[in-house]
């Protein structure tokens, strides 16, 4: 079977070299389903980040009580299940309204061939499985921004 191949974007040092460790990125994926150009913009992110969330939202239920403290409890809920959750899988796909959606993997950083495994979990959770798998080709991005 032939692989379906993926064009992915993004101006991480992981987009040259396939070594770089990254805690997260965010990722463009280009690439064509049937005669249907696709386009998704997945941010990959490592349990560092979720981490981090949780204890930055730990820390403001803690000091401030305002009319959030009741949403700030609920999303840390359910950061924790998350983690949980990347406990004893690879990656966890978090949806948004926006199309640009979350994928946690289970370790801190990853490199190039672990973002390819949650790129393939996260294909297959919105639906699309080719029988000959993918084949990613990393690219960084032309547009380049500079700070003064």
């Amino acid at each position: 079977m032939k692989k379906k191949n993926i064009l992915c974007l993004g101006s991480s040092p992981l987009q040259n070299w396939a070594n770089e460790k990254e805690t997260w990125i965010d990722v463009w994926l280009r690439f064509k389903d049937r005669r249907r150009n696709m386009y998704l913009a997945p941010c990959l992110m490592g349990t560092a980040d979720l981490d981090g969330d949780i204890d930055l939202l730990s820390t403001l239920i803690e000091e401030n009580k305002t009319e959030f403290t009741n949403e700030w409890k609920k999303e840390k809920a359910e950061m924790e299940s998350i983690r949980e959750y990347l406990k004893t899988n690879f990656a966890y796909v978090v949806k948004h309204e926006s199309g640009c959606d979350d994928v946690y993997i289970s370790s801190d950083m990853f490199d190039r061939e672990m973002a390819e495994k949650a790129l393939t979990i996260y294909l297959g959770s919105v639906g699309f499985t080719p029988p000959g798998g993918f084949k990613f080709r990393w690219r960084r991005t032309r547009l380049i921004v500079q700070g003064m």
